[in-house]
């Protein structure tokens, strides 16, 4: 059962993350960066920034995290909105839930990169 508290917060979410066609992408991007801004990142997670097959990466690391385990996270947004910025709060919280490392790559974004380009930053880049 969803809590009341979860209900709020997915009725604020629906509200304000409505697709506004009379936006430009950069308005929708700055909206979501903002809202997701206010959701609460745990001080106690490390968060590093790197280079991860020649895109900017963050590494979240919990305070006793696991060695064995490690988790590859990739920012929502469709591949048109989302950034690192805008998930922190939910790869620190992933973090510590999985007492494990999490890695978020930053990828490319659409209109102004096309498919592939996000599929190629997330999977190919990472293979070779």
């Amino acid at each position: 059962m969803v809590s009341e508290e979860m209900r709020g917060f997915l009725s604020n979410v629906n509200q304000k993350t409505r697709k506004d066609t009379n936006k430009s992408i950069h308005q929708q991007r700055a909206e979501l960066d903002a809202f997701m801004a206010d959701l609460d990142v745990p001080a106690e997670v490390d968060m590093s920034g790197f280079k991860l097959a020649g895109r900017p990466a963050r590494r979240y690391t919990p305070p006793g995290a696991r060695t064995d385990r490690g988790i590859l996270c990739f920012h929502g947004g469709g591949h048109q909105v989302g950034s690192l910025n805008a998930y922190n709060s939910f790869m620190s919280h992933l973090a510590i839930a999985c007492e494990a490392p999490v890695t978020g790559p930053d990828y490319r974004l659409a209109p102004e990169h096309t498919y592939p380009a996000a599929v190629d930053d997330g999977w190919q880049r990472l293979l070779s």
